[in-house]
């Protein structure tokens, strides 16, 4: 015999009226459709303020969606395929470096200028190595794989792909919200104007990174006059990664998180600086 059963509870759950319960049967006599009124206000009431019953489609449903960009980003991922990936006690720094030159030649994507998706590896020193061969992978499933074999996670954030030490994901830092602060300011939108082609760094300091997006923002921008960014202090953390086709603005954001960095603007300066310690 096969029953489903769902309850439906009204915020004011003590009032009969504003809750019902509906049975589904098959094969089976409708009891409760010849229970009188009485009988069934009685149910509603003892029913009312009990956690409500869905269904596992239901509860998927009603679950945290994708936002627009990361189901993209997911969607591109999953359409790249590899026909091979080879990989002996390699290092995760190579692997994910191998990884972005790969969404690049098997993108799906027509467009030169959309081919290949962003990563940031944020696995320090004494990940495990990585030792594959497999064929005809999505770049998505080859990431958690890389990922899994180097006792680590996967982020996607709609702009990048994150790999990150488990249960240790990337938090949000000042940087954000004070980067928002300041969004209305003239040197942020000269600096979200301009997009860079490519970036790429290994275990780079800040304040050097701050010096090489000055000068690509210089090249990059219409004007050539460039954006002033600059780093004071000393950081937590040197920056690894390796993005494409990123604005300006996100690729300072993405820095300063990676670095332990919060930002500040000063007249028509972007200035990076340690982030305070939080208690």
């Amino acid at each position: 015999m096969d029953r489903s059963w769902q309850s439906f509870c009204h915020p004011h759950g003590r009032d009969a009226q504003a809750a019902r319960i509906v049975v589904r049967s098959n094969g089976l006599p409708d009891i409760l459709s010849r229970m009188n009124s009485t009988l069934l206000r009685i149910i509603a009431v003892l029913f009312a303020g009990l956690p409500i019953i869905t269904s596992p489609s239901h509860a998927q449903a009603t679950a945290k969606k994708e936002t627009e960009a990361q189901t993209m980003m997911r969607s591109i991922a999953e359409k790249t395929i590899i026909d091979r990936l080879v990989f002996t006690d390699a290092d995760i720094t190579e692997v994910v470096s191998y990884l972005r030159k790969k969404s690049v030649e098997c993108s799906p994507e027509k467009d030169p200028d959309k081919k290949g998706l962003n990563f940031v590896n944020r696995i320090g020193e004494g990940a495990k190595p990585i030792t594959m061969d497999v064929r005809n992978i999505s770049l998505w499933v080859a990431i958690h794989k890389v990922a899994a074999m180097a006792g680590a996670e996967v982020m996607n954030d709609g702009l990048r792909f994150t790999i990150h030490p488990k249960r240790n994901p990337p938090k949000e830092t000042p940087a954000t919200p004070a980067a928002a602060a300041f969004e209305k300011s003239a040197v942020w939108k000269t600096a979200a104007g301009i997009t860079l082609d490519r970036i790429v760094f290994a275990e780079a300091d800040v304040t050097q990174a701050c010096v090489f997006l000055k000068a690509k923002s210089k090249e990059a921008h219409k004007e050539k006059k460039g954006v002033d960014i600059s780093a004071e202090g000393k950081f937590a953390a040197a920056v690894t990664l390796d993005l494409r086709n990123i604005r300006l603005t996100d690729a300072i954001t993405t820095i300063a998180e990676i670095g332990g960095a919060e930002i500040t603007v000063s007249g028509d300066k972007i200035i990076l600086k340690p982030a305070k310690k939080t208690e």
